[in-house]
């Protein structure tokens, strides 16, 4: 099987989050490059721990050179190479080490390519980050880049600030702090001045200045001979010891330099891998990834202060800080060599000297990729035809923590302390969530066969299915409605996360999300014509919309969410400025998101109103229309009737359904997400290279309030191409004549409350999963569920609920009874 019949056999990719996909166009890209002394032994270590881990046969990577390259880049315009869509611009700034790619083909060693990874890399754009993390495996992270203020007018000598970097960061890991926006990265450049009075002895113009700047190069090189003797030793490969590498790496050379050749090529090297849900220690997908960078044109290039580095001073007067913050150790994994080191409001910074800095500008392509191997839990390391390689396994392999740094994926199991979950329920056409969950969830499933974990063919096929009333009649009439259905809108703030396995630090803050409650459902594979069982409940997460990448990483690449990133405003009071009016309209909430207003227009990612909620709004949701109000008043008549009828039809049904719902608020019982857990792949970013059907568990362990909201909430969305919230979903909603990009909404949340408690939320199961091909794997805990009676029995029985139950609603019970049933369920005399 060649690479492309591989790839065309993988499952499709069902969620479309990215705005654009590769291959990319970078056009008018300036790059400015700090190459940084480092220690050679310690970047060969990392290089072994962090990548050398694939077969040989697969390749061996090997540190040529003592350096780091620190390298910001400013990209003029980011798309698709026909722009079909949009584009996008970006601030770069990434760590990388050069590399030797040797490969091990019929017991002898021979020189592949070159080469470089990028351990640390920062980008100002969230659009940009799903696309690297999800496709490629780059590590990216959102950063800020500041606006530096000069010092020219305090001292015309001073040092010129070029730029500063920030991102959030734990100051102290592990210690139970919040996520804070701090300043990591700062590159400044001395001014030269000789001409001034008194005379500077100092000046960089002056012989003795000269003469040890020279000094202080010539050792600069020295050191770096000194690694390169020792190289022999620090790796096994070595192209002084073999005839045949040094021809191979002048070939891979060569070609670049060539009149009418494709330029220069890149190899990027990137270790993509993903943790498991129910063991986030270990890893569900892992890659290593290469993706080609083509230079498609050179524009220009320099030095970087070429007057100093000309009178001896490599550095061209650059000094680089890095700050060493607890969850950023920078410094530390890459061995830089530092130039000096100061404490700096309890953070220690490491200044350090580059070598011969320099700029460039070009015009780039990144390229489809490819796998050079991966792997999944069972350990097999395979190539990109799905061929296995001839190299031990070992099951259930680690994830690789090589790179130390927090600013990634965190796993749980977490308690968010101080949680408020604002729930507003929103009218919804039935068939249209019918139709979003089929092309989410259900075609997916039912894509492809399915083995137990044995091997054996699976037992049942499975499906999620939207969960609202049928067809229901009203006073002896005839049987009418079940068009709608309801989408929770859930708002959620966090006053702090706590996990006794992982405590780095608070990093959750708000989230938003559209929930679909679901009935788990189940069909024997044997029954020439079964029926669906129902063996769960749950909610599908859709829409989902964090503060912070941290939240969103953990989201979608641990338990399967897609997450994205927002901005979340909370608009002041208007009650002071307002004329005339004793209940003002009041924005609450409104949540902004980068994205593309319009698709094949070619314009610019922009940040865009998506969703705001209010009080107080003139028309209360329902928009201006003179009908509205009637159709809607009518619709909820026909749901109300169609409630109260069920209730006296299912009186006793309704009851124990009464008391289950009272499991979750009273008995620690946990509600269920479902949620497809997928990655794109590398080679073709429409197919997915690993899927897995998620069950997420949430508890409220500790409810403090419930309460309905009694202002009429009125929820306005916005829908563009790229998101279309309203469209999807099928919301009722009223379309307002408002200006701006997006299409505006307009519904009313139907009886919103809120709960404030202690959320848990325990480590996720994986129910069925399938990497490489089309065959599911089936997992045994798949129907575990508190509707199940095949599930593992709790040590609480249904009598003893219904117990507790009488207990809380039945005051005649004397609350030695209550007591004495408690001691017996703690002490587990119940089971």
């Amino acid at each position: 099987m060649t690479r492309q019949e591989f790839t065309e056999k993988l499952p499709k990719f069902v969620a479309n989050q990215l705005g654009i996909t590769p291959p990319l166009m970078f056009r008018d890209v300036s790059a400015r490059f700090f190459p940084l002394r480092a220690n050679l032994d310690i970047l060969q270590q990392l290089v072994d721990s962090y990548i050398n881990i694939v077969p040989p046969e697969a390749g061996y990577f090997r540190v040529p050179l003592p350096y780091v390259y620190l390298v910001v880049l400013d990209y003029g315009q980011m798309g698709e190479s026909e722009m079909r869509t949009g584009w996008f611009s970006q601030v770069e700034v990434y760590f990388g080490v050069a590399l030797e790619w040797y490969r091990r083909v019929r017991g002898q060693w021979v020189f592949h390519d070159w080469g470089v990874i990028t351990p640390y890399i920062f980008v100002n754009d969230d659009v940009s980050v799903p696309v690297g993390r999800t496709v490629f495996g780059y590590q990216k992270v959102l950063a800020a880049v500041e606006l530096t203020n000069s010092t020219w007018m305090k001292n015309p000598l001073g040092p010129t600030p070029l730029a500063r970097i920030s991102t959030t960061v734990f100051p102290s890991a592990y210690a139970g702090g919040k996520l804070e926006e701090r300043v990591f990265l700062e590159i400044e450049r001395a001014s030269l001045s000789n001409l001034r009075v008194p005379f500077d002895s100092t000046s960089p113009m002056m012989p003795l200045s000269i003469g040890s700047s020279l000094a202080d190069a010539f050792g600069g090189f020295g050191r770096d001979a000194l690694w390169i003797a020792q190289s022999m030793r620090i790796s096994p490969i070595n192209p002084l010891t073999g005839p045949n590498f040094l021809p191979q790496m002048l070939s891979r050379i060569m070609p670049s330099f060539s009149p009418g050749g494709q330029g220069f090529v890149l190899n990027s090297i990137n270790l993509k891998q993903f943790r498991r849900a129910e063991d986030p220690t270990m890893i569900c997908y892992r890659a290593l990834t290469n993706g080609d960078i083509q230079t498609t044109g050179f524009n220009k290039a320099g030095l970087l202060g070429e007057d100093r580095t000309l009178l001896g001073d490599l550095s061209g007067g650059h000094t680089i800080r890095l700050f060493d913050h607890s969850s950023l150790p920078i410094v530390e994994t890459l061995g830089l060599e530092v130039y000096r080191s100061f404490n700096s409001e309890g953070v220690q910074v490491a200044e350090l000297k580059p070598v011969m800095p320099f700029w460039v500008g070009v015009d780039l392509k990144l390229g489809q990729g490819s796998n050079i191997a991966w792997q999944t839990s069972n350990g097999v390391w395979r190539d990109n035809t799905g061929k296995p390689f001839p190299a031990e396994h070992h099951p259930n392999p680690p994830f690789n923590n090589t790179v130390s740094t927090t600013i990634e994926a965190v796993s749980g199991p977490f308690q968010f302390t101080g949680t408020t979950i604002r729930v507003l329920p929103l009218l919804a056409e039935r068939k249209k969530l019918e139709s979003y969950l089929a092309r989410y969830l259900n075609c997916v499933l039912v894509d492809g066969t399915a083995v137990e974990e044995d091997g054996s063919p699976a037992q049942y096929k499975v499906r999620l299915d939207v969960w609202a009333h049928n067809k229901q009649a009203i006073n002896l009439g005839n049987a009418f409605g079940g068009n709608f259905a309801f989408v929770y809108l859930t708002a959620l703030s966090f006053d702090g996360v706590v996990s006794k396995s992982n405590n780095v630090g608070d990093w959750a803050k708000y989230e938003l999300a559209f929930m679909i409650p679901v009935r788990w459902q189940r069909m024997s594979t044997t029954a020439p014509e079964g029926e669906w069982e129902t063996v769960g409940v749950g909610l599908v997460p859709v829409f989902t919309l964090a503060d912070n990448c941290i939240t969103a990483f953990s989201r979608q690449e641990i338990q399967g969410i897609p997450t994205g990133t927002a901005n979340f405003v909370r608009p002041e009071s208007v009650w002071l400025g307002a004329k005339d009016q004793g209940d003002p309209e009041q924005m609450l909430l409104r949540v902004d998101v980068e994205l593309l207003p319009a698709l094949g227009e070619g314009q610019l990612a922009t940040f865009q109103p998506v969703l705001e909620i209010s009080r107080g709004d003139p028309d209360n949701g329902l928009g201006s229309a003179p009908d509205t109000a009637w159709h809607w008043a009518e619709d909820l008549r026909h749901e109300l009737g169609a409630k109260k009828a069920i209730k006296q039809e299912y009186f006793d049904k309704i009851k124990v359904a009464r008391a289950l719902s009272l499991e979750l608020l009273g008995n620690q019982v946990a509600f269920s997400l479902y949620t497809l857990k997928e990655f794109r792949d590398v080679t073709d970013p429409n197919k997915a290279c690993y899927q897995s059907l998620v069950r997420v568990p949430r508890v409220l362990r500790e409810v403090f309030d419930v309460r309905e909201i009694e202002d009429t909430l009125a929820v306005r969305i916005y829908d563009y191409p790229s998101l279309n919230i309203v469209e999807e979903l099928g919301l009722q909603a009223a379309r307002l004549d408002v200006d701006g990009a997006g299409i505006a909404y307009t519904m009313q949340a139907l009886r919103p409350f809120y709960i404030r408690a202690t959320l848990d939320e325990p480590l996720a199961e994986r129910v069925m999963w399938r990497a490489g091909g089309s065959s599911w794997t089936m997992l045994k805990n798949a129907f575990h569920t508190m509707l199940n009676a095949e599930a593992p029995k709790p040590a609480i029985t249904v009598d003893l609920r219904a117990e507790m139950l009488q207990d809380q609603m039945d005051p005649s019970r004397t609350a030695e009874t209550m007591f004495q049933a408690r001691m017996r369920r703690e002490a587990g005399d119940v089971q």
